[in-house]
């Protein structure tokens, strides 16, 4: 592994235990009640997020990638300031409109519930939206790990002293809403950081465009990435319907209890997959780069190498929460949230059946056949609702966790089936073996 490698090993690690310790405190000072309010409120702001992002997170990373590497400059100016401008209007026309239908929308579902809730989500869908482009833009740049510290290093480090000073030191009882508060206002000084990270690397790249006296032309990059950008929106919303709608079903269905015992076994899955997280972080502006080039072979190569670092890693860490899974859970959340370990269990399985077909979604969006992730995904949508209506009803959070676990495991055979077709590659663990 390089030392780029190794930096975004480095960052997605200590961000994936900051995301467990926040996870672990919230949980703790909260109780599962408080905690699956809190989770469900989080997920459904993270849903609005991704409409607001229209499948520029994607686009960004791929084309920045893909022109860095041909070295057209100007280009990249372009896209920077068109996807920053049409993703800005389009969060402040959401905020504007549902800021004023704040009061009416929120007694409708929930005439008991604060209604400062809502207008705090609000606020965080739209800091949320702005944060992944500034992300993106330095992911495409290949500077992943620098992309990863302020929102997820520094906005959890702060979140979480943040907590414990008011709950232990001041001994304040906080709410739902004050969990939300103290989110929303470390999201918006991650916000700044990367705003201004990402425009200090910018910065050079516009200055050779500059001083070779381009002509922008605001039209050209519109027509040419517009088709794109909805089809990765298109990928993306269902994506995070594919995640989340577990999450919002059981709010609905069953208890916002449930819902907290879900989000442990969720975020106890977690690690399993950190090998695969930081792999495709890495290698995703690299296999845009080599498929310009026309290196099948190196792309190839790449992806065996890399599936089994992933599929070893998950299997060490299934079995092991497989052995001491209700330990760990009774030791870091409490005895109350034991129940989480079931569904757990069901969930690790499924990341391990996921590790040995690779890195499938990713591969495609870098290669140019988008399309197919969007053909995939859209089946496996449909499925996990299908399947979600069905048994959470019936069992409740392990009926959740079931339905997400055979909707993973078609949604990669069905990729597996179309990368191959396609590009004549294999990502999954089989290819190591041929």
């Amino acid at each position: 592994m390089n030392l780029n490698g190794v930096k975004i090993s480095i960052a997605i690690g200590i961000s994936t235990f900051l995301s467990l310790i926040l996870s672990v405190v919230i949980g703790r000072i909260s109780g599962p009640v408080a905690f699956g309010e809190y989770t469900f409120v989080i997920t459904i702001a993270n849903i609005v997020t991704i409409f607001l992002q229209m499948g520029m997170p994607i686009l960004l990373i791929r084309e920045i990638a893909k022109y860095k590497q041909q070295l057209d400059y100007r280009y990249l100016s372009l896209l920077w300031d068109w996807s920053t401008n049409r993703v800005l209007i389009a969060t402040l026309l959401f905020f504007i409109i549902l800021s004023g239908a704040v009061g009416v929308i929120y007694k409708q579902i929930n005439p008991t519930a604060d209604p400062l809730v809502l207008f705090i989500s609000l606020i965080l869908v739209v800091v949320i939206t702005q944060s992944a482009i500034e992300e993106s833009k330095l992911k495409g740049l290949n500077l992943v790990a620098l992309s990863i510290v302020p929102d997820k290093i520094i906005k959890p480090i702060l979140i979480i002293l943040a907590i414990l000073i008011f709950s232990l030191y001041f001994s304040i009882e906080l709410k739902v809403v004050d969990f939300l508060t103290i989110y929303t206002l470390f999201s918006i000084v991650a916000f700044v950081l990367l705003r201004g990270v990402a425009n200090n690397r910018i910065t050079p790249y516009k200055k050779l465009i500059l001083r070779r006296g381009v002509d922008f032309k605001f039209e050209e990059v519109i027509e040419k990435n517009i088709k794109s950008s909805k089809i990765f929106m298109y990928i993306a919303v269902a994506q995070v319907i594919n995640m989340y709608s577990d999450v919002v079903m059981l709010g609905f269905y069953v208890s916002f209890e449930e819902v907290g015992y879900y989000r442990v076994a969720v975020q106890s899955t977690v690690i399993s997959t950190f090998s695969s997280t930081v792999i495709v972080m890495l290698i995703m502006p690299i296999i845009s780069s080599l498929y310009v080039k026309g290196d099948m072979k190196k792309i190839k190569e790449i992806l065996k190498k890399m599936v089994l670092y992933s599929v070893i890693f998950s299997l060490i860490v299934t079995f092991s929460l497989l052995l001491y899974g209700k330990s760990i859970i009774s030791i870091s959340y409490g005895i109350d949230y034991i129940d989480a370990y079931t569904p757990m269990i069901i969930l690790l399985f499924s990341q391990m059946i996921s590790a040995f077909f690779g890195f499938l979604g990713p591969v495609l969006n870098m290669t140019g056949h988008e399309r197919l992730v969007l053909y995939g995904i859209s089946i496996s949508m449909v499925l996990n609702i299908i399947l979600n209506m069905v048994l959470i009803p019936l069992y409740g959070m392990n009926g959740a966790a079931i339905g997400s676990a055979v909707t993973l495991t078609i949604w990669n055979a069905l990729l597996w089936v179309l990368l191959y077709k396609k590009t004549r590659i294999d990502c999954s663990i089989y290819s190591v073996f041929r």
